[in-house]
């Protein structure tokens, strides 16, 4: 019963995550580039929080949602706010930052 509470809690935390960083994302496009990094940073260490009280309640699941939503945050920030790093050279490249999201 266990394994199962924690592949729920993964799609859980994923999801929350992942939906949390899309809209966060997306709110940042049009201001500064620091404050992307800043809205890693804060999911990041949401997430780790999430997961370390998880550890301190002894509920594996709950640890897990913090994992997932840690990973799904950045995706979403990703998605959200669009290209970054060396994949924002390639996108201009090939011009495919736009086709990413439906606005």
């Amino acid at each position: 019963m266990e394994i199962l509470l924690v592949i729920i809690g993964a799609f859980i935390g994923i999801g929350l995550g992942a939906w949390v960083g899309l809209k966060w994302g997306i709110a940042l496009m049009p201001r500064e580039p620091w404050r992307y990094w800043f809205a890693n940073v804060a999911v990041a260490l949401g997430g780790i929080a999430i997961a370390t009280g998880g550890q301190f309640l002894g509920e594996w699941w709950v640890s897990v949602v913090g994992l997932g939503f840690m990973a799904g945050g950045i995706t979403g920030l990703k998605y959200g706010y669009g290209s970054t790093g060396v994949w924002a050279i390639h996108d201009r490249i090939v011009g495919s930052d736009e086709h990413i999201r439906d606005d």
